[in-house]
């Protein structure tokens, strides 16, 4: 199951783990067991992986480079436009 971010006025971000057919939360739930109805705003949250580098799928897939028609080896699979 994913988790989601939320944002809450008073409470700040809080995380959820939820399924993925389920609703998205329109009330705070630590409010709503103070008695209060605060909605909230569910929350884009960044990626958990980072791809750094040139050529990231070249190493991950075992490719070989080639000559390139500049004559470098570029590892483009000859869609360079030297």
């Amino acid at each position: 199951m994913p988790i989601y971010e939320y944002k809450c006025p008073n409470c700040g971000k809080f995380e959820v783990l939820q399924k993925i057919t389920e609703e998205n939360l329109k009330e705070c739930p630590k409010c709503k067991e103070q008695g209060k109805s605060v909605p909230v705003e569910k929350l884009i949250s960044e990626s958990s992986f980072v791809l750094k580098g040139t050529g990231w799928y070249e190493t991950d897939y075992g490719s070989k480079s080639h000559s390139c028609s500049s004559g470098k080896s570029c590892g483009c699979k000859g869609h360079c436009n030297h």
